[in-house]
């Protein structure tokens, strides 16, 4: 029997109970193009493709997104009725543009709609390609800017579906 200590130290020459696996390291390209600690939910998710009609928790959603399927009662239990510009009925459903990141924790979530209610208006402009998807603007949406709301990345939406990134200095901006 051996000793405890040489049994966890074994002396040197002396096979290891286990021999260590050498670790894999991803390939170069699949590195995300700003440096995100490794095993962060950012860097796993800059890691694999972003695909059209996927639905990706909170934590993840960077500045840019662009989604559909967002319910009007969550934008309604979300914005005062003050900043709620669009008429609310609860089973349909608005998009949603996140306009900034607001720290590691919160995410500036403004509602979309194809009529411009707000003024001044930013809006994304008919045949815009949304990156990476390739999906293209099938009409001018105008993002809400007064009705931002900041959401905690802990959270969920449900029925979000991600359709593409397009860059908040990309907007087309107007009176």
């Amino acid at each position: 029997m051996q000793n405890f200590s040489e049994f966890l130290f074994p002396p040197s020459g002396a096979p290891s109970a286990r021999p260590l696996k050498p670790k894999k390291t991803p390939p170069e390209d699949r590195f995300p193009p700003r440096a995100e600690p490794v095993g962060t939910p950012k860097h796993q998710l800059y890691s694999t493709p972003l695909r059209k009609n996927s639905k990706y928790p909170l934590v993840y959603w960077g500045k840019g997104w662009f989604f559909f399927g967002m319910k009007n009662d969550h934008w309604a239990a979300l914005t005062a009725k003050s900043r709620q510009p669009f008429p609310i009925q609860a089973k349909n459903t608005h998009p949603g543009y996140v306009l900034e990141e607001v720290g590691d924790c919160l995410v500036s979530l403004c509602p979309c709609s194809s009529h411009c209610w707000d003024r001044p208006k930013a809006w994304i402009p008919k045949g815009a390609e949304l990156t990476p998807t390739g999906y293209v603007m099938d009409r001018d949406t105008y993002i809400l800017v007064r009705s931002a709301v900041q959401v905690p990345r802990k959270g969920e939406w449900r029925g979000a579906r991600f359709m593409g990134i397009f860059p908040p200095e990309k907007l087309s901006r107007g009176k």
